[in-house]
């Protein structure tokens, strides 16, 4: 895979997090603290922390994967398996047992050559490029036969992937078809 390293000076604080430090030093101060009242105490729960965010992008710009990481300050690394997004549609249920022997989903291999990867920065629905994009290259392997076009394979990897979405979006609207035939029925 692919290891990225980034360092964030500074990570933007929830209001909360904030709000928090400011009757700290109010209380190391000896005075009093106010109640903030159940309006921000109300936004305080409803807005969330703030997400880093990598941008991996092929040699034609076009987004190939996002890639989330520690949104702490400090050094952190993150690692890309270079693979695309997995093909299979969002599933909110959790099943009560998984296999051991069943992994998460995987998309295509992507094809040897350059990409770059972008830090983004995530907070209040706002996202904020962090830096310039840098650039890496994705080497093939050594066991590879030397004529291998990887770009084809890719390409095709990826078309079919395309086509496994698709049969699956379907199956699931058929089944929730299916089903609304049963309760017409049974109405």
């Amino acid at each position: 895979g692919a290891v990225f390293t980034y360092y964030l000076n500074d990570v933007p604080q929830t209001k909360k997090t904030a709000r928090r430090e400011a009757e700290k030093t109010q209380r190391s101060a000896n005075s009093d603290v106010p109640f903030p009242g159940w309006e921000q105490l109300r936004e305080e729960s409803d807005e969330g922390d703030a997400k880093i965010l990598l941008l991996i992008r092929d040699k034609d710009d076009n987004p190939v994967r996002w890639i989330s990481g520690d949104a702490k300050k400090g050094l952190h690394r993150t690692s890309w398996d270079l693979r695309y997004s997995a093909p299979d549609p969002i599933d909110f249920t959790k099943p009560d047992f998984t296999p051991p022997w069943v992994g998460e989903p995987q998309g295509p291999l992507a094809a040897p050559g350059t990409y770059s990867v972008t830090l983004f920065i995530l907070h209040e629905g706002v996202l904020e490029p962090q830096g310039t994009p840098q650039e890496f290259r994705v080497k093939p392997v050594d066991t590879a036969a030397p004529d291998t076009d990887f770009e084809a394979v890719a390409e095709f990897q990826q078309a079919t992937s395309e086509l496994s979405r698709q049969i699956s979006g379907a199956g699931r609207q058929m089944r929730e078809a299916d089903q609304k035939l049963q309760h017409m029925h049974e109405a």
